[in-house]
């Protein structure tokens, strides 16, 4: 009798600390205004929890059982539970990403999944009032219309990215920027203002680092580019490029380049050759394939990137000296340059290295050159000279040329970046220079 007692205490035991325990009283639900009564909100341990079911009813998307792997998807997200293997525990797959570090509990056959958690997410506002004991869910038709950008991205990645995929991290940036990378209406430059200027090295060297940073990349010469629609019924552009770097006319290449594959919701009238301007996310990397000098093919990095601004240098200038117009002030550009020109200067080529500033011209227009500024430090010029093209290896000089007031050479700091201002009988070019 008393070894039954044992057995049934212990049962008891077992029963009481496997299951989750729920807080006493459910929550209020109102979601985007409304008071939502047929949905039952459960608090674990100070966390509200949905049932499986309910979140298609509160967030407006598709919530699917993937039996075979163990995982809860919301959104989009089959075809990587397709790739798993059958977990002991429950997993959660949020718009494609895995979600780590939350709990799936179950109650009488019902799975449960962190509201607040997913709700962010999908780049819903969640807000909790303690005093009146309610939750309140605020979404958007942006908010919706941001999540199918990402459905369409994420399908155009899977289809041509090369296995790169988005991570949690780079989802959540996306979703804190719906507006400025997915709305269809977007400014041109909705980003000019949050994407910092970085180095291309910088981004190869770590990509993994800029998973949650805006960058922004200027001339970005475009080698390949199309345009796809998915079945979300968007349009995504899809387009390979490079910066930097040096032409060899006899392979018809570029070496020591920096290449890029970008996807932008929507389209544009970028053409293979164009020099463009891209604001966006670093998400990944796969590898492009090239040849080099000696006509041997090899392999290199290409960073991946999601752009919430994608437009031709020329059409940047446009933008900017209109606005400037009607501002009346800040850029100085020239009244009158014409488009080959414009895009020359546009398309100017930079680099820092081995105590060297390289400028070539990658259109060959034979821009001429007035003056050279890095900083603080002028290089000496008498007269105008025209820039070298790019077959000669553009213009090459040495740092320490550069000089400042007080005729001091300049002396830069490797991995740190500079200001090179060069005018031009096509106008005035200031670029943000990574010394390598």
């Amino acid at each position: 009798m008393k070894k039954f007692i044992t057995t049934l205490m212990i049962a008891v035991l077992l029963v009481t600390f496997s299951s989750p325990t729920f807080a006493a009283q459910e929550p209020k639900l109102i979601v985007n205004g409304k008071v939502v009564t047929d949905v039952k909100v459960k608090t674990i341990k100070g966390t509200s929890y949905l049932p499986l079911r309910a979140i298609a009813t509160v967030l407006g998307v598709e919530v699917t059982w993937h039996q075979a792997s163990n995982t809860v998807i919301v959104g989009t997200g089959k075809e990587k539970a397709n790739g798993m293997k059958k977990s002991s525990t429950a997993r959660l797959i949020v718009n494609g990403s895995t979600i780590s570090g939350v709990d799936l509990p179950s109650l009488n056959g019902v799975t449960y999944v962190p509201l607040r958690k997913v709700a962010q997410i999908l780049g819903a506002t969640v807000n909790w009032n303690a005093q009146t004991d309610t939750i309140t869910i605020t979404s958007s038709a942006s908010s919706t219309t941001a999540n199918i950008g990402v459905d369409s991205i994420k399908l155009a990645l899977s289809k041509y990215g090369e296995g790169v995929t988005l991570s949690s991290t780079s989802l959540k940036t996306l979703n804190q920027h719906q507006k400025q990378f997915f709305e269809m209406n977007r400014d041109p430059l909705s980003l000019d203002k949050i994407a910092k200027a970085t180095s291309e090295a910088s981004i190869t060297k770590s990509i993994s680092s800029y998973y949650s940073s805006l960058v922004n990349l200027t001339f970005v010469e475009i080698d390949e580019i199309s345009e796809v629609k998915m079945s979300t019924g968007q349009t995504v552009t899809v387009a390979i490029g490079h910066t930097g770097g040096k032409y060899n006319k006899m392979t018809e290449s570029w070496t020591d380049s920096h290449y890029f594959q970008i996807f932008y919701l929507g389209s544009t009238k970028i053409k293979k050759g164009d020099g463009t301007t891209v604001n966006g996310l670093p998400v990944g990397q796969n590898a492009v394939n090239l040849v080099n000098e000696l006509g041997v093919k090899f392999t290199t990095p290409m960073n991946v990137m999601i752009a919430g601004n994608f437009l031709r240098s020329i059409d940047e200038y446009d933008i900017r000296k209109a606005r400037s117009e009607s501002t009346g002030g800040g850029l100085n550009f020239p009244e009158e340059v014409n488009t080959i020109n414009k895009q020359a200067l546009e398309n100017l080529s930079i680099t820092l290295t081995n105590d060297t500033i390289n400028i070539t011209d990658d259109l060959d227009v034979g821009l001429k050159i007035k003056s050279i500024s890095i900083m603080d430090y002028k290089y000496p010029i008498n007269a105008p000279f025209e820039l070298p093209n790019r077959y000669e290896g553009g213009l090459t000089i040495s740092l320490s040329s550069f000089k400042n007031n007080q005729g001091v050479s300049f002396n830069g700091n490797l991995g740190e970046a500079y200001f090179v201002q060069i005018i031009t009988d096509a106008g005035e070019l200031t670029s943000f220079v990574s010394y390598e």
